[in-house]
């Protein structure tokens, strides 16, 4: 797949502004989204406190009136009388009474499921929609009785959801009011009262609120402490909930996490019963509507950027189609045709100046070729040809050798020895300088260069060299290291007051290639001079055109007026050109310490030819 930068314009253009809308649609779109679920989720959260706020009132209000309607039972006169004293016509006579007036008092009550009196002296009136108690029923087995008996016994308790009673063969599910019966003279207790309650009757507050329930799913639960009074899904009405389901329902409303599955819940304390009540909605069935925009948002985004897109493609296309021209012209220009012209709309904009500026560079060029060039070659010719009757190698080496002759003859060994090492660096100069050499040539032309420095220099310049032998057969341009011991002896043995020692070594080294997958064996050779080292300034502008491929320095004098580093600069460049950026030169140096420039190339025994063709093994990837 092509690579994003080698793209044509146009299609460049079209991608820009098709992936900036495609960004800007999704943040807006995200944003948008959110807030619209969280609006929605906040509007749901108040509409279930609403809901539950009015269940509560109501709630409380039947129970006011079930409470009242225990006042009226206890407080009537033929009820009391029976229970003070049985009737001297029988048990048959105060059943009928007894029945006759709880039905009187509680038939506008449809939701009760049954008032059973349980009297102090063992006979029990009941009045039910289910089964009598049985004849072995003692009221001493109720759950609720020993609590109701004891001194601290409440004035009347609501018994929890479950069954109606424990004598009854086949109890319904209800919850019940209990409250003692006392003689109303006397404050004597009497009888128990036991009014069994429906739990329908929670389900007629919810009724309306049936649509709002279908429409969102939502689920009440009617709380006791940790009984379920009623649950609108009839699945957890009459059992007793564990710390953690009760623990989620804490708090006021919010969004908990419930049997693994998240909800919306609003909760609410009854101030008469202090029972709570809790509606539940799945966080799925809040988000729904959400859902269906956030899916309307995405279909219109993905309509607008087909749209979009190719609207940018079509502009691009447009705008590079000049540009398209320009660079067929240019290609024209680059195959040698300087006579092409672009043709200029006459428009001001960008692609019309760039027309105008174009036809002119191309007018001066022309007509630079025809005045200029010609002139150029013409001088640069005479120069060659004037260099070249300058210098006659065979007559200077002739010359030099004569000249150690006669040293000699008379007795001067340091001019001859003088005399023959500059013969040495003359034909070591004048061969071919494209071409590699051993590391070991490299080195004998450094020796040569060293035996007349250390005759200028007596007792003050010391040589050395450490060099492997397996290194020596090495290959490495020639005179890349020569111009690195000459900056040595100009900067650290010339401005040293001390004896200063010019070292070479050259070392194995393994570097990685610039795309990192192949390993290069390297020959890493050093330069070093203990001479009084170079200004930090200096070394950071010689560190920065290194940096930079090795631009020429000829114009930056340096702090003497001297030119700064063109030995450095020509080397740099040289091994770049050849080997590529991953080689070349370091340097490194300090004030009162010395310097030391370090140089990599990579270790190969083949030999590069005068127009710079390398065998695979040059670049160490064979070894």
């Amino acid at each position: 797949m092509m690579h994003p930068a080698n793209w044509r314009l146009k299609n460049k253009i079209a991608a820009a502004i098709s992936v900036i809308f495609c960004f800007s649609l999704i943040v807006i779109g995200t944003l948008v989204y959110y807030k619209m679920a969280k609006d929605y989720e906040q509007r749901t959260l108040n509409l279930m406190d609403a809901t539950i706020r009015q269940m509560n009132i109501t709630m409380d209000v039947h129970m006011q009136n079930i409470e009242r309607l225990s006042v009226s039972i206890l407080s009537d006169p033929i009820i009391q009388r029976v229970l003070r004293k049985p009737s001297e016509l029988g048990v048959q006579e105060d059943n009928n009474e007894m029945n006759y007036r709880m039905l009187l008092l509680s038939s506008p009550w449809p939701y009760i499921q049954g008032v059973n009196i349980f009297s102090e002296d063992g006979r029990v009136f009941n009045l039910s929609r289910g089964d009598d108690p049985g004849s072995d029923f003692s009221v001493r087995d109720e759950p609720w009785y020993d609590l109701m008996s004891s001194t601290s016994a409440p004035v009347l308790l609501y018994m929890p959801t479950g069954s109606a009673s424990a004598s009854v063969p086949n109890p319904g599910t209800v919850f019940s009011l209990i409250r003692p019966i006392n003689d109303l003279d006397t404050g004597k207790r009497l009888a128990f009262m036991k009014i069994d309650l429906q739990t329908e009757l929670f389900g007629s507050i919810t009724v309306n609120n049936s649509q709002l329930d279908q429409q969102l799913k939502i689920r009440y639960i009617v709380l006791q402490d940790r009984n379920v009074m009623f649950d609108s899904h009839h699945r957890l009405t009459g059992q007793k909930l564990d710390d953690a389901a009760v623990q989620s329902f804490n708090g006021k409303s919010g969004l908990m996490v419930w049997d693994g599955e998240r909800y919306l819940y609003s909760a609410a304390e009854s101030s008469g019963t202090h029972w709570k009540t809790v509606s539940i909605l799945p966080y799925s069935e809040s988000v729904k509507e959400s859902i269906k925009i956030r899916n309307l948002l995405i279909g219109l985004g993905i309509s607008f950027l087909i749209i979009i897109a190719l609207f940018s493609y079509y502009l691009a296309s447009r705008i590079v189609q000049p540009l398209s021209k320009v660079m067929v012209t240019m290609k024209r220009v680059e195959m040698g045709d300087f006579k092409v012209r672009l043709y200029e709309r006459g428009s001001r904009d960008e692609i019309g100046q760039l027309s105008r500026i174009f036809n002119m560079m191309l007018e001066s060029v022309d007509h630079l070729i025809h005045r200029v060039y010609q002139a150029e070659l013409r001088e640069k010719d005479a120069q060659l040809q004037a260099l070249q009757a300058q210098i006659n190698p065979h007559m200077l080496f002739n010359t030099l050798n004569l000249m150690k002759a006669l040293c000699r003859k008379r007795e001067v060994p340091d001019v001859a020895l003088m005399a023959e090492s500059l013969a040495d660096l003359f034909r070591y100069c004048l061969q071919d300088w494209k071409r590699t050499v051993t590391l070991s040539e490299e080195i004998g032309h450094i020796r040569n260069y060293m035996r007349i420095q250390e005759l200028r220099f007596p007792n003050k310049l010391e040589f050395r060299c450490d060099v492997p032998e397996p290194l020596t057969r090495s290959q490495v341009v020639r005179l890349s290291i020569q111009p690195l011991v000459e900056n040595a002896v100009i900067y650290g043995v010339e401005q040293s007051l001390d004896k200063c020692t010019v070292e070479v070594t050259a070392r194995h080294g393994t570097i990685w290639s610039e795309n990192g997958q192949i390993s290069i064996e390297t020959v890493v050779i050093s330069v070093t001079d203990t001479g009084p080292g170079i200004p930090k300034e200096r070394l950071k502008r010689i560190r920065g055109h290194l940096a930079g491929g090795g631009d020429d320095l000829s114009d930056a004098p340096d702090y003497e007026g001297r030119k700064l580093g063109i030995g450095l600069m020509n080397v740099q460049k040289r091994l770049q050109l050849l080997f590529g950026n991953t080689f070349g030169l370091r340097i490194q140096s300090a004030s009162g310490i010395g310097t030391r420039v370090v140089l990599t190339v990579p270790y190969s025994d083949s030999i590069v030819d005068r127009e710079g063709r390398h065998n695979h093994e040059y670049f160490g990837s064979g070894r």
